[in-house]
């Protein structure tokens, strides 16, 4: 929506120069934004309160790691509010509707799916090329199965899990 919106404005077919506030169709907490994303991946998980504190003290010891997953600044981020201003121009002005967070979140997490499933032939066809003991014919199959178009490996599941089968027993 956010890349959208950039184009429309740098093409010139979006509204008037000037500041845009681009925040999206709903206000969330993280604790919202988190169960959405375990319903989408159909888990349950408890999701524990951690005060800032305890974020900002584990920061501290991570900050000595070299590449640390967690900052104090993102800690910093969290902390406050990040929401539009009720008066600003936003998606509205420029003749756009935001997608609500568990849209996206569903279609970010079907192509990560797609993604970890062309990961998982990439790591099979390299285990079989890689082997001397294979036969031609399994090798042809490992090849056929990379190169088979990407929207046909993911039509049908079942067809691709027997596929995946016959690689793995071959």
């Amino acid at each position: 929506d956010v890349a959208a919106a950039a184009v429309k404005l740098c093409t010139g077919s979006g509204g008037a120069a000037g500041v845009y506030e681009l925040g999206g169709a709903q206000v969330l907490t993280y604790r919202q934004a988190m169960e959405c994303v375990m319903q989408q991946l159909h888990r349950r998980r408890v999701l524990v309160p951690v005060p800032f504190a305890a974020w900002k003290l584990g920061t501290a010891a991570l900050s000595l790691l070299p590449s640390p997953p967690l900052t104090r600044d993102q800690i910093a981020l969290l902390e406050k509010d990040n929401v539009v201003a009720a008066n600003a121009r936003g998606f509205a002005a420029l003749g756009m509707k935001p997608r609500r967070f568990d849209e996206i979140v569903a279609e970010l997490l079907h192509c990560l799916s797609r993604f970890r499933y062309l990961c998982h032939i990439a790591k099979a066809r390299a285990f079989f090329l890689r082997s001397r003991a294979l036969t031609r014919d399994a090798r042809a199959r490992a090849r056929y199965c990379l190169v088979t178009p990407a929207s046909s490996l993911f039509r049908n599941p079942l067809r691709r899990s027997h596929r995946l089968q016959e690689l793995l027993s071959s």
